[in-house]
């Protein structure tokens, strides 16, 4: 048996990373492979009582947010107390902290992977600094650099990876799962009272870089042409209120609807009728590749988010820079468009879960067992 340590944050559901990660545990060969995850806190809406109930362990430590001495202590100890783990694999959206990487190297662990997840970040000046810096450690420290999308690898990994070139493992989903279900739609538009709306989807945590904030005036500028027109928000976040205010300020606070963390989001692509995406930057975006399987047309900032996601011509990419009123017309277009599924596209793009997970399983078996 193969143990992989993960650190993924906190492991709690609505994440993208977390997302990724619980696909692939849910689809590997557990009997060769066991995941274990290292988190700084317990949280109610987390993945924990799934992966207890699929053999894996939760390490709970006292990590801090750019405290790289006491993570490092935390870690390193850890990896001394626990004899099992044979490959530390990291997932990251920046380079802030590195130690963990660092407390494997120093642990003698053999199989240190880095995982790049995003192609940039928002935040203070000092944390580019330091993301910068880290670039250049992470050649000592880890034995494979993976990313989500050549973007993210060469944001994360910049003249380290041109030198020493990076693996991108897609971000692979479920592909059945998310085929368009009318029972579903019919179920959770009469939950909402939708049934005879138009609606603008999006899924994701509501933090700055996701930018769900610029889809309010648009839908305002809908609301103009389409007064069916409703905008359904799946996920949390600490940006929520801010949300609820601004559509409020917009008078448009009955035609948002927010459903919080839910686990049934495939059933709720099928709801939908459009896809917004206005994010400021993605490693990948792999919603885009759940909205597009489920046959629906997506709108989509083009700001750092890989071409590669588009499987068909039914997602539309636009500048973040371009005006309301050009996002809305787009939006609009788009009102009665045919529906048609993207499965056997994503399928065969490298997108189905079970192909990366077999790929990914006997990457473990063999530098495990080194």
């Amino acid at each position: 048996m193969i143990r992989v340590l993960h650190s993924a944050g906190d492991m709690i559901k609505g994440g993208g990373i977390e997302a990724f990660l619980m696909n692939i545990y849910r689809n590997i060969d557990r009997k060769r492979v066991q995941f274990d995850f290292v988190c700084s806190k317990y949280c109610e809406n987390s993945f924990q009582d799934e992966i207890i109930s699929l053999g894996g362990k939760i390490y709970y430590l006292k990590t801090r947010d750019y405290c790289y001495r006491r993570n490092y202590n935390e870690y390193y100890n850890l990896l001394k107390k626990v004899e099992n783990i044979q490959i530390v694999h990291v997932h990251v959206s920046s380079l802030m902290d590195i130690s963990l990487l660092k407390a494997a190297y120093d642990c003698n662990i053999r199989t240190r992977i880095i995982h790049a997840h995003a192609s940039g970040q928002t935040g203070p000046q000092v944390l580019n600094l330091i993301h910068y810096y880290n670039q250049h450690r992470i050649s000592y420290y880890a034995t494979e650099l993976f990313a989500c999308s050549d973007l993210a690898g060469k944001y994360e990994y910049c003249n380290i990876g041109k030198r020493r070139g990076f693996t991108i493992i897609n971000n692979g989903i479920e592909t059945e799962r998310f085929r368009f279900d009318v029972e579903a739609r019919d179920r959770i538009r009469g939950e909402y009272g939708l049934e005879k709306s138009y609606v603008i989807g999006n899924v994701g945590r509501m933090v700055s870089y996701k930018n769900q904030m610029f889809m309010l005036p648009i839908l305002k500028k809908v609301l103009e042409s389409i007064p069916e027109a409703k905008l359904l928000i799946v996920g949390e976040g600490p940006l929520k209120t801010k949300i609820v205010e601004n559509a409020q300020k917009l008078g448009i606070e009955n035609q948002v609807i927010l459903t919080g963390s839910r686990v049934d989001v495939n059933d709720l692509y099928s709801a939908m009728d459009v896809f917004l995406f206005p994010s400021i930057f993605e490693g990948f975006g792999i919603v885009l590749i759940e909205a597009q399987c489920s046959g629906l047309p997506c709108v989509v900032a083009d700001s750092n988010i890989p071409s590669s996601i588009k499987l068909s011509d039914d997602l539309f990419f636009i500048s973040l820079k371009d005006s309301t009123k050009h996002w809305a017309e787009n939006i609009i277009n788009l009102y009665k468009r045919e529906r048609i599924e993207r499965v056997e596209e994503a399928k065969n793009k490298g997108y189905d879960i079970k192909a990366i997970s077999k790929w990914l399983g006997k990457f473990y078996l063999e530098r495990g067992n080194i």
